[in-house]
């Protein structure tokens, strides 16, 4: 079933948004259901359509080529849910709202577009419930200068024995491009939750922001979390800020995070040169290798035009570097 509703705000909120960060969103432990300001913003000039789905299995393509572009997926016990949201070259404010029953299972995949492009995700999960968000930003090279995305990711597991599982990659591959990530997960009572993020630093003036939490109540007893957060640097003055944060406040609990920050390994990339392959194609296969996991996950046309950015930007890179320069980045 889908149809449209009138464009009324989903703020829930004791105090002004403008006021509410995602420290305290976690803090009150998902209290506000919307975060960002431009989100509301979003809500009070544009309908909402809402897709709901029943018990069994469902395929949902959602193509927005301008904005601004407010969505709610609900899905209901018993259903199996495939949806790609995937949005066009023009800016653009959008807002995603996800509603999963006990018992429904939606696999999501969210690709931003390749202009400014901010967008929050909303995601409340019931008993048993099991989510996978798979999202990346498509900006390539020849795409637009001094371009910001935003995804803001905010997941709370209501009921207990969900499971959550969340792959998000940063490509910095064109001029200026600013990349953020916000948001959190936080687990229930026996539940799941798993964030892998991927960030790859191709051109010297992009930038890349991960602030993602995981939230581990004194309910969410017998909780099982994991975060890890990889960032390879090939640009020499490609900038990432990596700021992961776990908060346990239960004591019987397996939780583990971790970050790791690295440009290309010298032995890894004499190695692939000592089997003749090229120093641009030896750089492609180590970049696109290193966010394997997520671009695999992702539409084969998505795929395929990241890989082909990832190689012109290697290449590139790869001039420079025999002009003088070098691989490697600044990470904070």
């Amino acid at each position: 079933r889908i149809w449209e509703e009138a464009p009324t705000p989903w703020i829930v909120a004791e105090g002004p948004v403008k006021d509410i960060s995602p420290a305290v969103f976690l803090g009150n432990k998902a209290k506000v259901q919307d975060p960002e300001p431009f989100a509301e913003l979003c809500h009070l000039v544009s309908p909402v359509t809402v897709v709901e789905f029943p018990a069994g299995v469902h395929q949902l393509v959602v193509q927005s080529l301008e904005g601004p572009t407010r969505l709610e997926l609900r899905v209901a016990a018993g259903a199996h849910v495939t949806a790609l949201e995937q949005y066009g070259s023009a800016p653009m404010i959008s807002t995603t709202k996800v509603t999963l029953a006990a018992g429904g299972h939606l696999d999501h995949i969210l690709l931003q577009g390749h202009n400014h492009h901010l967008h929050t995700l909303l995601c409340q999960q019931e008993t048993t419930s099991e989510y996978r968000l798979t999202s990346a930003a498509m900006v390539l090279p020849e795409d637009p200068a001094e371009v910001l995305t935003r995804c803001s990711a905010y997941i709370e597991q209501v009921g207990p024995g969900a499971t959550t599982t969340v792959n998000t990659l940063q490509l910095g591959l064109a001029a200026g491009h600013r990349a953020e990530l916000h948001g959190g997960i936080i687990a229930g009572p026996g539940g799941k939750a798993q964030h892998y993020h991927r960030i790859l630093g191709a051109c010297s003036s992009a930038r890349a922001l991960c602030r993602a939490a995981v939230v581990v109540d004194r309910n969410a007893q017998q909780a099982d979390t994991e975060q890890l957060v990889r960032s390879l640097m090939l640009a020499p003055r490609f900038q990432a800020v990596v700021l992961p944060q776990l908060s346990i406040q239960a004591d019987q609990v397996t939780c583990s995070h971790g970050a790791a920050v690295s440009t290309v390994d010298k032995s890894m990339l004499f190695y692939l040169r000592s089997r003749g392959i090229d120093a641009a194609v030896a750089a492609r296969l180590l970049a696109v290798g290193s966010c394997r996991e997520v671009l695999e996950k992702l539409p084969v046309s998505a795929r395929v035009q990241l890989e082909a950015g990832i190689d012109q930007a290697a290449r590139a890179l790869q001039g420079d570097r025999a002009k003088g320069g070098g691989l490697g980045g600044v990470a904070g």
